[in-house]
């Protein structure tokens, strides 16, 4: 590893001392989002600085403030550092908090499943809903959902520990168990135990098993987000000087950065956004190399938490390069080599600027002008396009035009950010996708939360002056604190959100466990008979006993059907001869999944029916004796 390191080394970097002298006084930008890594449905995205609703893209960098909405034939993923958060159909969730060390989201309706890889001690994940916040304190796999009226919140540990907190009252949830937080202004927590899995959590693991199992962590961190489609879609080889790249599957006269649109996200500013279902981790760290065969990715020194970066590229400027271009205006870049420095047009410190290189580069003190950049002669690395498709965040594919070498070799390097003002239709970015939105009602339903969030992010129309000022440039945090000041719409208190502070208390519950009425069909596995010792100590032992045993009896041939489904499932789509018949059958199989979930939802109905009429047939008799 100390030979890989020094062979990206890079000598004599001097940053410009303006650049640092300007940015050290402000806090850098966080060094991870949430990587938006599976769209299934109809999934929509509200960014942060906008009111309006649009189709969500795969690889979108989802950060503090953004909505999704999942409709009701819908799942998506998102990806952060070593967590993956699931969504499950009709569910509304908002990222409140996304930094370095805090993942606080906001879940107002539906299901969310979360697997926690890894979690440091000065980390923390948090989902907050109308009835609790829900603090997973370790490692493990999570659930929790929200009905439709937003008045009950059932918690599952699966693996882990979490603690729910309501009404200034904590209460710890371990592994197997569950918890229901009943009711909004005054919160009852009931434990229970920890119900079946169902066809969404099943998924849920599936996509686990997956990405525990690829090869590709050998070569990076499993912090890098994305690592886990590498496997699937391109090889790792050796490559001389460049130590092991990772090469992916592609057509002839494939280049990077092309197969996708930009779009403007703060506070990184302009961000690529690549349309390949793997189009994340090489987009946004790491360097591009041209080998002999082709195109490949050289991820680097394996550090423990890469550094996010919206783009890894070099941006051609200046006037009177594009005369020879088919179009005027034109936006014209082209990918990062190895041992060449990413440095950011937003304001940040010299520390961000060396965790950002750190993969590829030794940054001590860097100038701009002395770095020989590689790509820019390979044939056709770079791309161009006409100026008003990049501000409309339109596909770069289809617009692209042709640069020819002798142009690129003339033309002068502006940077690593296009210096082009933003508009609105940067920010909400046009999609073929069917946009769906969820009812005001939901979207402006208040949750607990234990931790302050951050700020209500600015609008961009308030934004928007101060942008075309400084071209291309986001605005650093005095900007962004003059405009809360000036506008009263960006308030710093967060309307969506209402304090509780936490008093642990013990993990018995305190009150008697609710049955729950008119839960969503969407939430089959906390439908499971909960265990009732505890809330009706007049239960004879022998009865609670038996009751108990035909409970895990039936969760346990429950779960195997299901087992053997998605196996069987996954089969007959692998071995599809077209894709339209691996459609066809992907439908055949959730319609299955269906059927199956309501004939063992049935089967639990019955079950909790008769064991009830027992219990109340076992007490009536204890208190006639009496």
């Amino acid at each position: 590893m100390a030979v890989l390191q020094r062979r990206y080394e890079f000598r004599a970097l001097t940053l410009a001392a303006a650049i640092l002298a300007a940015s050290t006084a402000f806090a850098d930008p966080p060094g991870r989002v949430a990587r938006l890594s599976f769209i299934g449905g109809s999934v929509s995205l509200r960014p942060a600085s906008v009111d309006e609703w649009t189709g969500a893209l795969i690889n979108y960098p989802v950060t503090t403030g953004d909505h999704l909405w999942v409709d009701h034939d819908g799942r998506a993923e998102l990806q952060v550092g070593t967590t993956a958060v699931r969504l499950a159909g009709s569910t509304e969730a908002s990222v409140l908090s996304l930094d370095d060390r805090t993942l606080q989201l906001r879940l107002t309706e539906g299901s969310v499943a979360a697997r926690v890889r890894t979690l440091g001690e000065e980390q923390s994940i948090e989902i907050d809903t109308p009835n609790g916040s829900i603090d997973l304190l370790r490692p493990g796999f999570y659930r929790v959902d929200v009905n439709e009226s937003g008045d009950q919140t059932i918690v599952t540990v699966r693996s882990g520990e979490a603690e729910a907190t309501g009404a200034g009252t904590a209460y710890t949830i371990r592994a197997q168990e569950g918890a229901v937080l009943q009711g909004v202004d005054v919160t009852e927590v009931n434990g229970r135990a920890a119900g079946p899995t169902d066809v969404f959590e099943d998924w849920c693991l599936t996509r686990d098993r997956q990405a525990d199992t690829v090869a590709s962590t050998r070569y990076v961190s499993r912090a890098m987000v994305g690592y886990e489609d590498l496997d699937q879609y391109g090889r790792w080889q050796a490559a001389g000087e460049y130590g092991t790249v990772w090469v992916p599957r592609v057509n002839a006269g494939w280049v990077p950065y092309r197969e996708g649109r930009w779009v403007w996200i703060d506070p990184w500013g302009w961000t690529w956004v690549d349309a390949a279902p793997w189009g994340f981790a090489p987009f946004h760290y790491g360097r591009w190399v041209y080998l002999p065969s082709g195109w490949a990715w050289v991820p680097g020194t394996i550090v423990a938490r890469p550094v996010y970066a919206p783009a890894l590229v070099a941006f051609v400027g200046g006037s009177g390069w594009h005369a020879s271009l088919t179009v005027n205006q034109p936006v014209a870049w082209f990918p990062l080599g190895p041992r060449e420095p990413f440095i950011p047009v937003y304001h940040v410190s010299p520390e961000y600027v060396r965790a950002v290189n750190i993969t590829h580069v030794t940054v001590t003190n860097v100038t701009v002008t002395n770095i020989t950049y590689v790509n820019r002669s390979v044939p056709g690395a770079v791309t161009a396009v006409p100026r008003d498709a990049f501000v409309g965040a339109r596909p770069v594919a289809a617009v692209a035009v042709a640069v020819p070498r002798g142009t690129i070799a003339q033309a002068p390097i502006a940077g690593t950010a296009a210096l082009i003002a933003p508009e609105r239709q940067s920010v909400v970015v046009t999609t073929r996708a069917r946009v769906a939105a969820p009812p005001v009602t939901i979207v402006e339903r208040q949750v607990v939360a234990r931790r302050t969030p951050q700020p209500v992010v600015v609008p961009f129309e308030v934004r928007q002056h101060t942008l075309q000022e400084h071209p291309g440039v986001p605005l650093d945090d005095a900007a962004v604190q003059s405009l809360r000041a000036q506008h009263p719409v960006a308030v710093n208190q967060h309307p969506l959100v209402r304090a509780v502070a936490a008093t642990p208390q013990s993990p018995a519950p305190q009150q008697p466990q609710r049955q729950i009425q008119n839960q969503p069909a969407r939430i089959a596995p906390t439908q499971a008979t909960p265990a009732v010792t505890q809330a009706t100590p007049a239960v004879n032992n022998a009865l609670a006993e038996r009751h108990a045993k035909e409970r895990a009896t039936l969760d346990a041939r429950h779960a195997q059907e299901r087992d053997t489904a998605v196996k069987r499932h996954e089969q007959l789509e692998a071995h599809a001869a077209t894709e339209q018949d691996r459609a066809r059958m992907h439908q055949h199989n959730e319609e299955e999944n269906k059927q199956l979930e309501q004939r063992q939802q049935k089967e639990r109905d019955a079950l909790q029916k008769k064991q009830e009429n027992e219990r109340k047939h076992d007490h009536s008799g204890a208190t006639t004796e009496r």
